[in-house]
């Protein structure tokens, strides 16, 4: 066990490691939420939470005033109302909610699991106020409700439950190929769309850019054929984390040096040395950067590309660009 590796998320801000089997757990009816990130492990950036639920689970209907959520599922199937209007989720779809997005989510199959990223880390707590801890990561069957909407009221947290929905609202935007919104509005990303750059053997997925998040982060996915690690590198103003969806990679950080597969988490503030490799083909993770001003770099680094597999022959690395404009970017060099 590394030093970075925790059993749960630490009390400060700091560098860490989460198994796919740790994480701190909590049982609402039969949904079990485990806790990723949190306002203290993030210095208020961001929260992070696994939630997985029977099927027939369900939210209340309410809206954050204050607060993005970024939805993405890796199981089952998700029923999500946004704004009024029923979208279903598979494996890999995303969901955007600006705050002000009046929603719902429903788990249509068992174990369905999806992750809930949210901005300024209080998410985390909410649930720890709610819910009971719970030592497992899936369900049991005599689990009983254990909250209502109503309880939710008395909470001093960005989370208001919404009776009576106000008509007008504005729809999600069904993203099937490239083109994200140009403002921060709510919509639905298929497996496979969204804004795709290519760099070599490796393809950076917008799922969420500056502009849908009022800048205050980005949501990109990481896919590639197995290589050389990234140049050890390091942010003065941004906080990075790593989750891996598939795969295999080797991460470097802190002076350490791990493993990831699916369900790891890696969480990397500013000022920490790191780099990554991917270890087998087609390895994927998702990247939440806080805030989004590193957006830049991804532009520079890859070529607009149009497909949502890689090249079945990938072209030369260049970091040219990059250097030439390193400069405008959050980005040392060890």
């Amino acid at each position: 066990m590394t030093a970075l590796q925790q059993k749960t998320t630490p009390q400060n801000k700091q560098a860490y490691l989460l198994r796919n089997e740790e994480g701190e757990c909590y049982i609402i009816n039969k949904q079990v939420i485990k806790i990723l990130a949190d306002a203290a492990s993030t210095g208020n950036l961001f929260s992070l939470v696994q939630i997985t639920g029977s099927k027939g689970e369900a939210s209340p209907l309410h809206v954050h005033d204050q607060q993005h959520e970024s939805i993405y599922v890796i199981d089952g199937l998700l029923e999500l109302t946004i704004n009024n209007e029923i979208h279903t989720l598979a494996s890999g779809d995303y969901a955007h909610l600006p705050a002000g997005t009046v929603h719902q989510y429903k788990t249509l199959r068992n174990r369905t699991r999806f992750y809930s990223f949210s901005t300024d880390g209080s998410m985390a707590d909410m649930y720890r106020n709610i819910a009971d801890p719970y030592a497992y990561t899936v369900p049991h069957s005599e689990a009983a409700d254990s909250i209502t909407a109503a309880a939710l009221h008395d909470l001093d947290h960005d989370y208001r439950i919404v009776t009576d929905p106000p008509q007008g609202l504005i729809a999600a935007k069904q993203i099937t190929a490239a083109e994200l919104p140009d403002a921060a509005v709510p919509y639905v990303v298929e497996s496979g769309a969204g804004e795709s750059m290519l760099a070599a053997d490796q393809l950076f997925t917008f799922l969420a850019t500056q502009a849908t998040t009022d800048k205050k982060y980005l949501a990109v996915m990481t896919e590639g054929y197995a290589g050389e690690a990234v140049p050890v590198h390091h942010h003065e103003k941004h906080t990075e984390c790593f989750l891996c969806l598939e795969g295999k990679m080797t991460m470097w950080a802190d002076g350490e040096e791990f493993h990831l597969e699916k369900g790891d988490f890696l969480h990397v503030p500013a000022h920490i040395e790191h780099s990554f490799r991917l270890d087998v083909h087609h390895t994927k993770f998702i990247g939440f950067l806080a805030s989004g001003l590193f957006e830049k770099f991804f532009r520079l680094l890859g070529e607009p590309y149009e497909h949502s597999e890689l090249p079945k022959t990938p072209g030369a690395f260049s970091f040219q660009r990059v250097l030439e404009n390193i400069h405008e970017l959050d980005l040392k060099l060890s």
